[in-house]
């Protein structure tokens, strides 16, 4: 038997479709921020250790510090450069961008058939 989707079921898959897209997009750019803070973070850190009155407990203090940024500092970039690059990629390309548009318009045309079939529910 064929499954016959109702408008509000694709209207549900195209809205969490762009949804997706919207976040994978943002989380990239947060990433991207995140980075920066990180590469903040760690030059504020090496310039501390270069202090030459620096005591032992404090460089093992800075040293743990830096360690823990590194480590932050590789998990994002490993995301941005291994599973979200192709992603991020493809909508960012002009056919990514062009699919974004057309799954904007499917969602407001989804959007005018619901609203028309609740018209038609209640006139009824």
């Amino acid at each position: 038997m064929i499954k016959l989707h109702t408008p509000i079921e694709i209207l549900s898959c195209v809205e969490l479709i762009a949804t997706l897209q919207r976040e994978i997009l943002e989380s990239r750019n947060q990433a991207l921020a995140r980075i920066e803070e990180l590469e903040r973070d760690e030059r504020d850190i090496l310039h501390e250790l270069e202090r030459p009155r620096c005591q032992y407990k404090e460089r093992a203090k800075l040293a743990t510090q830096l360690q823990a940024v590194l480590a932050e500092r590789r998990k994002l970039k490993d995301w941005l450069n291994k599973d979200a690059k192709g992603i991020i990629a493809a909508l960012e390309s002009s056919s990514g961008v062009n699919a974004i548009k057309w799954i904007d318009g499917l969602l407001g045309v989804a959007r005018k058939i619901v609203a028309l079939k609740e018209k038609e529910i209640l006139n009824d």
